[in-house]
């Protein structure tokens, strides 16, 4: 099922998708205070445009769902630069919008890497030791910018899902889900988040993961 075919079953307002890292001041405020009433819960979902709706309906579903639900905390998308026009074209679909905005923010192909404003970067997929150094400190510097809006935002908790999530040994997570929650662990400085996976995720999901450890809480341990 598409975001199109949910889109008669609730009541639309004028919302669609906005670029989290070019938010006017009003909007900011507006994401500010939706985080508040969610006591600083935000959902955000990693390249989620990649799971096979035929080989994972119910995470692909369930993610649909939760974009176009009117209780659902402030979701961000992390999407593939080359795959960002059809998310826009997709939200931008849904006649009258979703009943609230959602915010995305452009990574490096297959990678979970914020492309930070104005940094250089190809559309060509590439591994980060691949990068060229500029692109490696693009990479970087868009992980902590993003840690900082989610700080100056009053972010303290963030349910992760999307594709994909594997594991290797119960203190490592891989592939997007996984490098994405090491990587903003690592590289988030001074800012405390408590991140947690969702049972949104491909192929591994928090319910698999129960056996390796019960709880997935990432702290920056100064």
């Amino acid at each position: 099922m598409s975001f199109e075919s949910l889109q008669n079953k609730i009541e639309r307002k004028d919302n669609f998708a906005h670029e989290l890292f070019k938010l006017d001041e009003n909007q900011l405020i507006d994401l500010k205070e939706r985080i508040e009433k969610s006591n600083g819960l935000i959902r955000v979902f990693i390249h989620q445009d990649s799971i096979s709706q035929t080989e994972y309906p119910k995470q692909a579903l369930g993610i649909q769902k939760t974009a176009m639900s009117e209780v659902s905390p402030p979701i961000i998308f992390l999407e593939d630069c080359n795959y960002l026009d059809k998310f826009r074209k997709n939200i931008e679909s849904i006649q009258g919008g979703l009943p609230n905005s959602v915010y995305f923010v452009e990574t490096y192909p297959s990678f979970p890497y914020p492309i930070f404003p104005g940094s250089p970067m190809s559309h060509e997929t590439k591994s980060f030791k691949e990068m060229s150094t500029e692109e490696q400190d693009g990479a970087i510097k868009g992980m902590r910018f993003l840690g900082h809006i989610f700080n100056i935002l009053g972010v303290k908790k963030i349910l992760v899902g999307g594709a994909n999530l594997n594991t290797d040994t119960p203190e490592r997570l891989q592939e997007c889900v996984g490098n994405f929650i090491e990587l903003f662990n690592a590289y988030g400085e001074k800012f405390v988040f408590d991140i947690k996976v969702s049972s949104l995720t491909v192929p591994k999901n928090r319910q698999d993961l129960r056996g390796l450890r019960d709880e997935f809480v990432y702290k920056r341990i100064e």
